[in-house]
């Protein structure tokens, strides 16, 4: 059995065939269908073009007829009710118009012959850790790339929880977070529409949009962008983000302490995550913002965390949350794989997110 595995972030679009004894055989990649790449299309047409995208897919690769899948496993960066998998709506993807979309009807309507998985693109990343004897209690995942989600599993009940009437969990990147930069409170819109959101700050956009914002921002603009205000307005993200990494790399003392600031609402977040549940033996952080900065990422986390600590605990232990947190170096390939083992766990072969 083969199956055709999807992940569908809000900045790349993934797709390949997933062999239960070979794993991943082959993966391609184009830029998401966005309402950024296309802000002329309204969001209903933005949800339909995503159907048309998978069921063109699916099909082609039946009609190549080398190993027909039946079964289809899709990783999607957006909210999914457990329940009825109805997709609550996606920021990065659809923007602030967003509205629930049962993707997963469309999907069987489309092609009632296969078999469709449709899970939340951070329970994908979560599923390869299912099965890890030495996770402890609970594990904990997040991911910091376009957006921001988390994920919690349970490894006694083999289990991921979710709301009993909404069916969703670990939406972390749309909690309200105060935002400062040399002592100014700053207010930002999110890309689902609501103010000052983790993900408008401290996600891979939020980063962005902050170094963009720079000149305007901070104190230490000339310290951190070493270029004219005109230039740094005109060049774009990639250069902006290279440069960050650039003077991080040098020790920059001013671009570490943007860091810490971007970094901050994570680290409460984190914080907070523990205070109410000490069960949480294990987080694991992953996505492209921390892969991209590597260890200055790990080093404002763990600095950040400790500034603020937790009552009766940092003070004592340090090393509290270092001895939790596992960072995740998985390649672009992970959520590909991660559908696959959670439909694999639907069939009986694999642990299961609890439906």
């Amino acid at each position: 059995m083969s199956i055709a595995v999807f992940d569908l972030g809000g900045t790349w679009f993934r797709w390949g065939l997933y062999d239960p004894t070979l794993g991943l055989l082959e993966s391609v990649r184009a830029p998401a269908i966005n309402y950024l790449s296309h802000p002329e299309r309204a969001t209903a047409d933005l949800q339909d073009s995503l159907v048309e995208f998978i069921v063109e897919r699916v099909k082609k690769r039946q009609v190549a007829g080398r190993r027909e899948p039946q079964v289809a496993a899709i990783s999607l960066g957006a909210p999914v009710n457990a329940h009825d998998l109805t997709v609550l709506g996606s920021g990065p993807l659809w923007g602030p118009d967003a509205r629930p979309f049962r993707l997963h009807e469309h999907l069987a309507a489309a092609l009632p012959d296969v078999e469709w998985t449709l899970v939340n693109d951070v329970t994908a990343l979560l599923a390869r850790y299912f099965d890890d004897a030495g996770a402890g209690r609970k594990t904990v995942l997040i991911t910091v790339s376009s957006g921001i989600g988390s994920r919690s599993y349970d490894h006694r009940t083999r289990r991921v929880p979710f709301d009993s009437r909404h069916g969703i969990q670990g939406e972390i990147g749309h909690l309200v977070t105060p935002f400062e930069i040399d002592g100014r409170l700053i207010q930002r819109r999110c890309e689902c529409g609501g103010w000052n959101h983790l993900n408008a700050f401290s996600s891979g956009r939020g980063i962005a949009q902050t170094l963009r914002e720079l000149a305007s921002l901070s104190e230490n603009f000339s310290a951190i962008s070493r270029c004219p205000i005109e230039a740094w307005a005109q060049a774009d993200d990639e250069f902006r983000a290279q440069a960050f990494r650039t003077e991080l790399d040098a020790g920059n003392a001013a671009a570490h302490d943007l860091l810490d600031k971007l970094v901050t609402p994570l680290s409460r977040s984190i914080a907070a995550a523990l205070a109410l549940d000490p069960e949480v033996d294990r987080f694991v952080l992953t996505g492209g913002v921390v892969r991209g900065l590597g260890t200055h990422y790990r080093h404002a986390l763990l600095r950040t965390f400790a500034q603020e600590g937790l009552y009766q605990i940092t003070q004592y232990d340090p090393d509290y949350l270092s001895h939790r947190l596992l960072w995740d170096d998985s390649d672009d390939f992970a959520g590909l794989k991660g559908a696959a083992l959670c439909a694999l766990a639907k069939q009986g072969t694999a642990p299961e997110e609890k439906r």
